[in-house]
């Protein structure tokens, strides 16, 4: 599509997102999840596009009022969370909504993993790490730079998986920044292999 269709397209989505965040039905649902005695909320009459532009509008009104969201999809299955995440980003970008699929190309019993999937998943789970307490990041100079929601879009089928603890997660978890020189062979075979995925994935 033009450039300039896809500009025209991303502006229509925020200024709907604006106007739910208008909507009462907004406000009464920030209210219901804040409040402790509250355990469900059933949402109706969310059709198509509608619910990702109803939590795109909760994050930018909690946004506003500089206070944090944590939240969690889950959806019927791989396909469905895809078409969920492509909504939510379109609307709030890819910083703070992430996807958590399966780490398997095809069903689990076949076997075969999938690389860029399992860099997701570690992405997603080593935000999710950060967080502490009622949906606070660890670190305060993070929230400033990272926003004050993390959305996480997965499936029944990823959650299955066993995932590493967060202590594993922390030991086999390195940090390389833009202008790093790093020497493959330090880091082993699978860590090799990881990093290698990952730019081949992400067309590096």
């Amino acid at each position: 599509a033009p450039g300039w269709l896809v500009q025209e397209i991303s502006e229509e989505r925020l200024i709907i997102s604006k106007l739910y965040e208008a909507l009462p039905q907004c406000g009464a649902f920030l209210k219901a999840i804040g409040d402790k005695s509250v355990r469900h909320v059933f949402l109706k009459g969310m059709l198509a596009s509608s619910a990702s532009v109803f939590f795109a509008a909760v994050a930018g009104k909690k946004s506003k009022k500089e206070q944090s969201l944590t939240a969690v999809f889950v959806l019927q299955d791989n396909d469905e969370a895809g078409y969920f995440y492509h909504d939510l980003t379109q609307i709030l970008g890819t910083d703070n909504v992430l996807f958590y699929p399966s780490s398997y190309r095809r069903a689990v019993k076949y076997g075969q993993r999938d690389s860029a999937n399992e860099i997701l998943r570690t992405e997603a789970l080593s935000r999710l790490a950060a967080v502490e307490g009622k949906g606070k990041r660890s670190d305060s100079s993070a929230k400033s730079q990272q926003g004050a929601y993390l959305y996480v879009v997965t499936c029944p089928e990823a959650l299955s998986e066993l995932v590493v603890s967060k202590r594993r997660l922390d030991e086999r978890t390195i940090n390389i920044a833009v202008g790093d020189i790093v020497n493959l062979a330090d880091l082993g075979i699978a860590f090799a292999d990881t990093i290698l995925a990952g730019l081949l994935a992400y067309g590096t």
